[in-house]
């Protein structure tokens, strides 16, 4: 049964299911009654604060390419500021990105950071188990949103280079 705390006293009506939030929800509800703000001006300047953040990995991602600033070292060390809002590591995202545009599109030199593409042959001789793994493997649903999930939560921020773990496993138990 959750608990609602009220001005320092626990109220303790239960929440039907429907109703209950998550606890980044809960503390973000928290945060602007104790600051006097209103819950759903909060939720609002969430909006503009996504868009900022994809416009920071935008600017973080032309820093990668040395194509930011008319100079690659200035370009290099306002990305490396850039890290920390973005929470991407720089040199590992330089290596991936510079890596997948060598092979991009290259049927011959597949395999590393590219989609999963098959041609019109090798389509119409895959099984019909293969033919349903590309097909859900190309879905929109699928490639956009799950597939940015593990790219960003796996093998970027829980994997380096190579596959070794960035992060041991005691940091792991305290997420």
């Amino acid at each position: 049964m959750p608990l609602d705390w009220i001005d320092g006293k626990c109220d303790a009506t239960p929440i039907p299911a429907h109703q209950e939030q998550s606890e980044f929800e809960q503390n973000l509800k928290y945060r602007s009654i104790q600051l006097d703000y209103p819950y759903t001006f909060t939720l609002i300047l969430a909006l503009p604060a996504a868009a900022f953040m994809v416009r920071l990995f935008i600017l973080f991602h032309d820093c990668v390419h040395g194509s930011f600033f008319r100079w690659q070292k200035v370009s290099t060390l306002f990305g490396y500021f850039l890290v920390v809002l973005v929470f991407t590591p720089f040199e590992d995202w330089r290596f991936a990105r510079l890596r997948y545009h060598v092979t991009y599109a290259n049927l011959d030199a597949r395999g590393f950071g590219d989609i999963w593409t098959m041609t019109l042959t090798e389509y119409e001789n895959a099984s019909k188990k293969k033919r349903l793994q590309y097909r859900l493997y190309r879905n929109p649903v699928v490639m956009l949103g799950l597939g940015a999930l593990f790219m960003f939560l796996l093998t970027i921020c829980l994997l380096g280079r190579g596959g070794f773990p960035v992060i041991s496993g005691n940091t792991m138990s305290t997420i």
